[in-house]
This record gives structure tokens, sequence and C-alpha cells, in this order.
């Protein structure tokens, strides 16, 4: 039941969400996309005027005890953030925007015109379309590939990569290697255990094991298909993977993988010209939901992959990523079909960017890279003192963004009285005529390791099978972080106070 006690504060922004909450006081909760698409309706509308500013806070990781008392002129009330035993996404929730049937009609007709544009460019410059024509642009380089540091070659946790170098002798700008890795878990993150490299006959031209330099704490077999027995005797390091791959590989071949971002930071190695079948064969929803390689492969190459208990094998996942690579060459951009393009929803910043409004992202590093695109300003921080500060300071300059993200874990220490004061901070310094969103949301660990222990055990042939008790367990924790409590603050503009 939401919480808001009467006042005269611009109560027009407010009573939709009053209604929506009375409506829904004896049933379930709201879901958070409905709570998004009823303030992106207000937002997004150029005649109201009631509403120029919208900042989206989201604190994560909250205790089922901090629960922040609901000042009198806001409303509060409990947020659905997934079903079923689905992972809250709650980035992905609240920064796609629905689209119409219209904008689905209009964004196929672009598509195709885009396609034709390039088609002719290519015609003109090379007389054939190849593999070269489907390499990532640069714009999607820049919105599907941000966790790679091409320009200052070292992460944000000061780690060095290194960079294909340029081509020494002629060679063809239309030469493809299918690239695999394959990781496991050590004290310091994820590190390449294994990596395949192919050929466009599929000739194995790398294959190799690679010790970790950090301690491993989980080999995650069942997807790597690594155990301690594989990696003994292994003298191989990254830096020698590097040194063979940069053998193999200068800046002008095409390098081929299913979600090959994730390979090149395993491999933490920087490199352009890629071809992505994540990309070449989109999912139907659109982003940020891609299409397990898996899929794919069953359903356009008619075989079955990823089916032993014993963990994938990068020599097969190499291959079928180049098959489906060469397939879409050879079927041309239309395939599979335009309606993959006809995405049911489209990121909020870039409709912002459309409509002449600035927005801004704060939040991690890498959640900089991958939510800002290359239409939103970002300011990474790694803290929430830091990303409160950097809210209040770009709200009060004076030209504060038209929509501000922003997002972090609340420490430990944290109590109810601690998010009341933080959210009051905040609040204080909103403009006239904007929405303060709170979102408040529990940890997801647990509930992403039984994910990850139901997807081992799913396969028939483990010998731990995922059964009736565990799946009672995984929908309690479900229950548990799925449930959200959002507190919405209305500011007037000035005319109005």
């Amino acid at each position: 039941m939401g919480k808001r006690k009467a006042t005269t504060t611009s109560p027009s922004l407010l009573e939709p969400f009053e209604v929506l909450v009375a409506d829904g006081a004896s049933a379930d909760k709201p879901s958070l996309a409905l709570v998004r698409d009823m303030v992106l309706d207000l937002f997004l509308d150029s005649n109201i005027d009631a509403m120029q500013y919208l900042v989206m806070l989201v604190l994560t990781d909250a205790a089922p005890s901090i629960v922040a008392a609901a000042p009198a002129d806001s409303l509060q009330f409990g947020v659905r953030l997934a079903d079923g035993d689905a992972i809250p996404k709650v980035d992905a929730t609240l920064l796609y925007t629905p689209t119409t049937k219209l904008d689905q009609e209009a964004a196929k007709k672009m598509q195709k015109k885009l396609v034709k544009k390039k088609i002719k460019k290519l015609k003109k410059a090379e007389e054939e379309m190849g593999p070269a024509f489907y390499v990532a642009s640069d714009d999607e380089i820049a919105e599907y590939f941000r966790a790679l540091p091409f320009d200052t070659k070292v992460a944000d946790d000061g780690t060095a990569f290194v960079a294909t170098a340029p081509a020494t002798s002629p060679s063809s700008s239309q030469r493809m290697l299918a690239l695999d890795c394959e990781m496991c878990k050590t004290t310091r993150g994820v590190e390449l255990t294994r990596i395949s490299i192919v050929d466009e006959e599929y000739k194995v031209l790398l294959d190799a094991f690679v010790l970790p330099e950090c301690r491993i704490v989980d080999y995650c077999t069942q997807y790597s298909g690594i155990t301690k027995e594989t990696l003994e005797g292994c003298t191989n390091t990254l830096a020698d993977i590097q040194a063979k791959v940069l053998a193999l590989v200068d800046a002008d071949t095409i390098l081929v993988g299913h979600s090959i971002e994730n390979d090149l930071l395993a491999l933490r190695l920087l490199h352009r010209r890629v071809l992505d079948t994540s990309l070449l064969y989109p999912h139907p929803k659109g982003p940020p939901f891609r299409s397990a390689l898996r899929f794919l492969t069953a359903t356009y190459l008619k075989l079955q992959i990823q089916n032993d208990a014993s963990g994938h094998c990068s020599i097969e996942d190499a291959t079928c990523t180049m098959k489906l690579a060469q397939l879409k060459i050879e079927k041309g951009p239309g395939f599979p079909g335009t309606h993959a393009k006809q995405h049911a929803s489209r990121k909020l910043v870039s409709e912002l960017a459309k409509r002449k409004k600035s927005a801004l992202i704060v939040d991690s590093a890498s959640a900089c890279r991958s939510l800002a695109g290359s239409t939103a300003g970002a300011i990474p921080c790694p803290t929430l003192d830091k990303v409160v500060h950097i809210v209040k300071q770009q709200l009060t300059t004076g030209c504060a963004p038209h929509f501000t993200w922003a997002r972090a874990a609340l420490p430990t220490e944290f109590d109810a009285a601690a998010v009341s004061a933080l959210v009051a901070s905040v609040r204080a310094d909103m403009p006239p005529a904007s929405m303060l969103l709170v979102l408040t949301t529990p940890p997801t660990t647990e509930l992403k390791e039984l994910h990850s222990i139901r997807t081992s055990r799913g396969d028939p042939r483990s010998s731990l099978l995922w059964d009736k008790t565990m799946q009672t367990k995984l929908d309690g924790v479900a229950t548990t972080a799925q449930h959200g409590t959002l507190q919405l603050f209305a500011t007037p503009p000035k005319s109005a106070e």
C-alpha cells in the first residue's frame, strides 16, 4: 500500500501513481515496467511543463530492514522488479522505452535505407560485398564494446591491454578468423584459461590452455570444460598467449566471435575489426537481450552444441561462430529477416537525444560505458557518497541535465534513517518542474548463484540434478530479490510554488 500524506504540492504529477497504488491495494504490486511507462509518458510529453527534469536514483543491495520513512509530500510503494524466478535487471527495465507499432515500422524502413546506403557505398569502393560489410561500425563499437579501453589501453582497475598492430604486408581486408575463449573465476575475477582460433576452412590455428595469474576459486567446469587436471603442467601465461594471437591477427584481420567483447576482455586485447554474431543475429526482443550461441546454431545451422555436461568446447564454439558469420554473408543483410530488427524497445538516452534533451549517467565505470552510449554524458563513480555528490553538483550548476541516472550500492552500515537523509539531500537540490524517482533494491547475489547451479544441473547427465527442493528455494529467494521499494517526489514549476 502506498504511503502519501495530504499535500498541495504538484498533485498532478503524483496523482496517476496514487491511482495506480490505490487500484492495486489488494492485488500484486505494480511492475517496475508499468511505473516506468507512466513516468516516461509524463517526461517525454512536450505538453507537460510540470516535468522538465527527471532523476532516477537506484540504491542497490539494501537490507530488508531498510524501509525509509515516507515524507509528507512523497509517494512510496512496493514494486515488482521481475516475474517468475528471473534475476531483476533494473537498468534494462528503466532505461529502455517501449515503442509503438508506428515507431517500429519507421525503424524498419530506416534500417532498410541504411543497409541500401551501406551496400551502395561498399560497392563503389570495392565492387563486391563481403565480410567487411558486416564488420561492427564505429557506432556499434561505441555502443557494445565500451568496456574495452581503446583510447587509454588501460582498464579502470589499471589492467594493461595490448592492441593488434597494423599489417606489415598487403593482406586481404576480408580475411576472417573466429575466436572463442573459456574463462574461470579467480581471486581477481574472471580470467582466461583456454583460447581457440579457427580460420575460414575451420582449421585450428591456435588451441591452448592458459594458467591464470591469480588463484582459481571456481573452474566453472559446466561452462568452460576446464578442471584442475586440465591445467596440470600448463605453463602458458596470458602474455604468452597474447604474443601468439598477435602473430596471427593484425589490425586488418576480421575477428569473428559471439559476444566477442567478452573474449577480447579476457585476452586483454584491443581490436576494432570485429564481426559479432550476437549483433548479426539480433534477439527478437532487441537490446539488451542477446541470443545464445547454442540457440543460433540449432536454429540456423541445425547443429546441437554445448550439450556435454563436461562443459563447452571452444573449438566447437569458434567453428560454429565462423559458420554463422559465413551464412550471414552468403544470405545477405536481409537475413535472417527484418523482423529481427523490429525491436520492441529503444534506449531512453537515444530517445532523449532525438528530442534534444540532455542525459547524464552516474554509475560504475563499466555501467557508464554500457549505458551512456554516444549521446549521454557519463561520470564514473565507485561509491555511494561520490555518486550523490556528483548528482547534487550537476543539479545545481544552473544547467542541470534533463535526465539523470544514478546508481550505487548501499554501504552495510546504512540504516533507514541514513537512507532518508541521503534522499532528502538530493531532493533539496532538485530543480523546479522535476521528479525524483528513488528505487531501493535488495541484493541479487544468492539468486544469481542459484540460477548458475540450475543451469549446471539442468543436463540430465550431470551427477547432481535440479530437484523440487532446489526450485522451492529458488522461488523463495527470487520473491525476496524481486521486491523493490519506490519513492516518488515532485518539485513544482516556479509559477506553481
